[in-house]
């Protein structure tokens, strides 16, 4: 299984040596292609040809292109290699909208336990979230996500629309960006069709279906900044991350968590929730569907 994440954030020109990847640089650097999981161009000045677009696709990559603001806004994914994804995508397609609803209730149920964990963990008040989560109906009808991440927002960073150019903010995205691309890799590479989401339907956006999924792994990056935040200068200031800050939010692909009845890294729990998704599409149970949790039981 591929396990790196690299970043290359100084000018660079790609090229391939006996199907490895050689960044060239003042130091050379190769790589096995197979060994990496994500790779990040975060320099304007990095040169790589189809040939090389065309090897990191076909060892399934997920390749992620940022902008001058060190945030991902780019994605390079193989279209699939899935030897059923015709039928996958039918079944994605054919899914009845009483398991749509109850999968995507089900979805922001666990986002608002997660939340609600966050805050318990940093002492803020946190049983009204609970309760919201509880009276979650199906398809959040009563828009229960919506009130709970204000009520959230607004005690963890004190910017419940989550507007203000602050560092939160910025490391938030960063984070969020990088699960996001994991999830759409898997919803590539399992056949299914990353446009066609079971809540959000925006036509301009190519990865509805990953905007689906990454709603109950947000509160694992928020709760990874929340712990970094002290070792940042202003992290009400200037919103630009140091390089130090990336090098962190990178580390979130690799942290152990729970998802269904075990642990694993948070790459690896983006396929399993994928998975699970193929899983309850066949069986047309919303309780194959399987997200990340906190374990309440352990001390905060």
């Amino acid at each position: 299984m591929a396990w790196r994440v690299v970043c290359i954030e100084k000018p660079a020109k790609l090229s391939l040596r006996d199907e490895q990847l050689v960044i060239g640089q003042e130091n050379e650097i190769v790589l096995p292609c197979e060994d990496i999981d994500t790779l990040i161009i975060d320099s304007p000045q990095v040169f790589l040809s189809m040939n090389i677009i065309n090897k990191l696709a076909e060892n399934n990559v997920n390749v992620l292109c940022c902008d001058d603001r060190h945030l991902p806004m780019a994605q390079i994914l193989q279209t699939s290699n899935h030897s059923r994804q015709a039928k996958n995508s039918l079944l994605q397609i054919k899914m009845k909208e009483p398991l749509r609803k109850q999968i995507w209730a089900r979805n922001i149920r666990q986002k608002i336990e997660n939340q609600a964990f966050v805050l318990k963990k940093y002492e803020f008040r946190h049983e009204d979230l609970l309760d919201l989560a509880r009276g979650v109906k199906s398809g959040d009808a009563g828009n229960s996500e919506g009130v709970a991440a204000r009520l959230y927002f607004d005690r963890l960073l004190g910017d419940r629309t989550r507007q203000e150019p602050i560092w939160f903010n910025s490391a938030l995205n960063y984070g969020y960006a990088l699960i996001r691309g994991c999830l759409a890799r898997s919803i590539v590479t399992y056949g299914f069709i990353p446009q066609y989401g079971i809540f959000h339907h925006n036509e301009l956006n190519n990865f509805n279906l990953a905007d689906d999924f990454i709603e109950a792994f947000r509160p694992f990056v928020d709760d990874s900044v929340m712990q970094h935040r002290n070792k940042s200068i202003d992290v009400y200031g200037d919103s630009r991350l140091t390089r130090s800050d990336r090098e962190f939010l990178l580390g979130i692909l690799n942290e152990n968590i729970i998802i269904g009845d075990r642990r694993a890294s948070i790459k690896f729990a983006c396929e399993l929730m994928v998975e699970s998704f193929l899983i309850a599409a066949k069986n047309e149970d919303y309780e194959d569907f399987i997200m990340p949790r906190f374990e309440w039981g352990r001390k905060a």
